[in-house]
Parts: C-alpha cells; structure tokens; sequence
C-alpha cells in the first residue's frame, strides 16, 4: 500500500502502478484508496480521543453541579452523555439498546464512582 501511494504521488497511473508493483489495477486502485484511509483514520482517532477527554471533564463539572439539585446542569450531564455516545457511533435509532450502548454508559457513569455524591436531607441541606 505504501509503494503504491508513493507511485501515485509521483504522478503515475493506476496502470502503471499495476505494472510497476506486479498487481492488477484494480488491486494498485485498492491499495492506494487504503493507504490514504489509514493516514485520514489515525488524525481522526487522535482528534477524538481529545473531544472524548473534554467531554468527560465538562461531565464532571455537570455531573456534580446536576446531584446539588441543578436542573440546567442535569440537561447538561445528559446531552454530554448523549454526545460521547455519537461521538462513539452508538447512537442506536431502535427500540433495542445495544450492549455497546450499555458499556459506554456504564463506562461513563464509572468516571466518578469514588466521587462523594451529595443528597438532600430531610431539612433540606446537601449531606455527602
């Protein structure tokens, strides 16, 4: 797929990298169209593994804000969590949720385990 990509960035034809690598061209089509996802997918993993950092810590600013009562903070916390599932792609238009969908919930809910949650007690004050 390399040599093929470079054969193409020097000019050549489909063809002629067909006779140049000892492949059809189709297959010198194919290994090209490879090479040049596999350069565009690593950029685009490492974009999201960012995105997926700064929502996770948005969350954790919603989440603790939306357990003292925050009404606006809980519509924020949801629509993080919704976004990190499309940003996944496992945004599930269906009546059935996926055991993916289910993980990366869990996952995400997970982050803040160890992290004290505050109630509403009787007199109305937040306890831990």
């Amino acid at each position: 797929m390399a040599k093929a990509l470079q054969l193409k960035e020097q000019g050549a034809t489909f063809d002629q990298i067909g006779r140049t690598l000892g492949i059809s061209t189709t297959r010198a089509y194919n290994d090209v169209q490879d090479a040049l996802k596999e350069i565009t997918r690593e950029p685009a993993e490492d974009v999201l593994k960012v995105e997926l950092r700064r929502i996770d810590r948005l969350w954790q600013v919603a989440y603790q804000k939306a357990m003292k009562g925050d009404l606006k903070s809980m519509d924020r916390a949801i629509s993080l969590i919704d976004r990190r599932i499309k940003l996944h792609g496992l945004d599930v238009h269906k009546n059935e949720i996926s055991m993916e969908v289910l993980t990366t919930i869990d996952q995400a809910f997970s982050l803040l385990e160890d992290t004290p949650i505050e109630v509403l007690d009787p007199e109305g004050e937040f306890n831990q």
